[in-house]
């Protein structure tokens, strides 16, 4: 049985109500490979292109999180050097 919109944005709602989740995380000490950065970014501007009230994921129901996700890429991308790489991929045809 798949759970409908509104009780999968009820089971978000749920999850992300607990106390503690807006705090900042103080111990994340990251060490990812590049490629792993260039991937995690592509998969990131997937996940803003869906737009409010679209889709089932998560992003759909708290947009107000896109702008940290992009912040967050662009950190990624800044600290593995990696920021002109990824501009120009995005201007290779079928990379979309």
């Amino acid at each position: 049985m798949r759970m409908t919109r509104e009780e999968m944005a009820w089971l978000y709602d749920a999850v992300l109500s607990v106390p503690a989740m807006e705090e900042k995380v103080k111990k994340l000490s990251l060490q990812p490979s590049r490629k792993l950065v260039l991937i995690l970014s592509q998969v990131i501007d997937k996940a803003i292109e869906v737009k409010k009230g679209e889709g089932s994921g998560l992003l759909s129901f708290y947009p107000e999180q896109i702008e940290g996700l992009k912040e967050l890429r662009k950190d990624l991308l800044d600290q593995a050097e990696l920021t002109v790489f990824a501009d120009k991929l995005k201007g290779v045809p079928g990379n979309t």
